[in-house]
Order: structure tokens, then C-alpha cells, then sequence
């Protein structure tokens, strides 16, 4: 039973001693290191960037505090990079924004928009960072307020614009984020 609590006792001192503050730290050539080295930093950090740090770079589940203590994003790093689902919140904890990064950071699949009462607002897919395919915008009352084409980041194809009940108001024809509608349509 002592060795147990030794054990204990040992594990729970190399975590402390393995542990910094974010403002502890600074960003050089791509990596982080304590101020105090020349050495890229592994270990654990707290406050109000938490995760953990391996040669210097983010890696695993990492999440952000604002200053007064309230999440604002929520995800996870590869050899620095987010990748996988993130989520970021509005001040009173809802979810403000969310989908995923690819290898190399960029938003890829859908993301969601949402409001502080955690209604969509937005959702639309991401290649490469770069919208792609249809995006849709929404009333609060959470029928579609808009939708068309994104290509490469631009409008492209016909755009619509609808009211509450889903009646059509404005029909917009894009060319690669150009309005090509007429004027007798």
C-alpha cells in the first residue's frame, strides 16, 4: 500500500513539473519553447490555452478560455494542425461554429453557423478551405432564407432568396461571383 501511494505521489509531481502557462511559452520557427530555453517544449500546458505540447508542437484535445473562464473553442491538433471536428462558442456556452479541418488545417465537409439561442444561421460545405456546393442561410424561424451555388469560394448558379413560408422573393443568376441576372427577368 505505500509503494502505491509513492507511486502516486511520484506520478503527480512529474505532472506538475511538466505543466506551464500558455503566456509561459513563445512561438519561434514554428514551434513553441519555454522562455527560458532554447529547447522546443513537451508537456502538458493550462490556463487559458490547455493541452498538451510534444518537440515544441499542439497535439491532441486541446480547448481555449476567454478571459473571464467561458470555453471558446474546442478541438483537436496534429503535429500542430486542427484537424478532425472542432467547435467554437458563443460567450454563453452555445455553439457558435462547427465542422472539421483536414491534415493540413484547412476546413473541409460542412460547417454549421449558429446563434447565441443555438439556432442555424448558415451552413454550407468547405474544400480546402474554399466553399464549395450548395450554402444555405436560414430565418431565425428556421426556414430557409437563402440558398445557391458556392464555387470556388464565389456564387455561381442561381441563387435564391425565399420568406418564412418558403415563397420565393428573388431569383439571382452568379457567374463565379458575378450578377448575371437580367433586368427583364
Amino acid at each position: 500500500m505505500r509503494f502505491i501511494y509513492l507511486l502516486l505521489f511520484t506520478l503527480l509531481l512529474v505532472a506538475c513539473e511538466s505543466s506551464v502557462e500558455m503566456s509561459e511559452l513563445m512561438y519561434q520557427n514554428g514551434t513553441y519553447m519555454l522562455k527560458s530555453s532554447e529547447k522546443p517544449y513537451s508537456g502538458l500546458v493550462t490556463g487559458v490555452e490547455s493541452g498538451e505540447m510534444i518537440n515544441g508542437v499542439k497535439q491532441g484535445v486541446w480547448v481555449e478560455y476567454n478571459a473571464s473562464g467561458a470555453k471558446v473553442e474546442e478541438g483537436t491538433y496534429t503535429d500542430g494542425y486542427k484537424t478532425g471536428p472542432w467547435k467554437i462558442f458563443h460567450e454563453n456556452g452555445e455553439i457558435w461554429k462547427q465542422g472539421s479541418y483536414d491534415a493540413k488545417g484547412l476546413r473541409t465537409g460542412e460547417w454549421s453557423t449558429f446563434d447565441k439561442d443555438g439556432k442555424m444561421l448558415i451552413k454550407g460545405n468547405f474544400q480546402q478551405d474554399i466553399q464549395e456546393g450548395i450554402w444555405e442561410y436560414y430565418h431565425l424561424s428556421g426556414s430557409v432564407r437563402a440558398k445557391g451555388n458556392m464555387s470556388g469560394g464565389k456564387r455561381n448558379g442561381e441563387w435564391v432568396r425565399l420568406d418564412e413560408e418558403g415563397n420565393q422573393l428573388e431569383s439571382k443568376l452568379w457567374n463565379m461571383g458575378v450578377d448575371t441576372t437580367t433586368e427583364t427577368e
